[in-house]
């Protein structure tokens, strides 16, 4: 994901943080702007097994809201954003939470999990599967058996960028 990398977790009163990776020791708080995202309050849900673990998730925006944020931008004089990940940065980054909109959430990691990541991210999916969670999204397991089946993953994703709704790096 070409986004911006985040841990959610719990803080002492059971409310939901958003932490940035920032500079990798001390992150940004943007627990006002993520919940600005429509359905984050359902990531709650996450913690009823745990409430001392936490979940690392990529920030990004899709191609269609970076369009429809550009093209308001546009109306008003504001200046454009470059590209899909710089709009996600600076709506993570805007004090004006009215102005905070088209992030979507890819949750890929329990970080206090023993687990095998698999099973972690079916545990996600079982857990938030009858929520409508359209900017919340959980990423696919991929295990690869060799080398060669790495090299054919990657070849079909470079051949499916275009078509993804978001950014990826690489």
């Amino acid at each position: 994901y070409d986004g911006l990398s985040i841990e959610i977790q719990l803080d002492e009163d059971n409310n939901l943080r958003f932490i940035t990776r920032h500079n990798g020791a001390i992150g940004d708080d943007v627990t006002a702007q993520c919940m600005k995202i429509p359905g984050v309050k359902y990531l709650k849900l996450l913690f009823s097994e745990n409430k001392d673990t936490s979940y690392r998730a990529e920030i990004v925006m899709t191609h269609d809201d970076f369009n429809k944020l550009n093209k308001e931008r546009e109306e008003n004089g504001d200046p454009l954003f470059s590209n899909c990940r710089n709009a996600a940065s600076g709506m993570l980054r805007n004090k004006d939470l009215d102005k905070v909109k088209g992030l979507t959430i890819i949750l890929y990691e329990n970080l206090g999990s023993i687990k095998k990541e698999s099973d972690d991210i079916d545990n996600m999916k079982t857990i938030l599967k009858d929520i409508d969670l359209t900017n919340i999204r959980i990423t696919d397991y991929y295990e690869p058996k060799d080398i060669d089946d790495t090299i054919n993953k990657l070849n079909t994703l470079e051949n499916i960028r275009t078509s993804i709704d978001y950014d990826i790096d690489g």
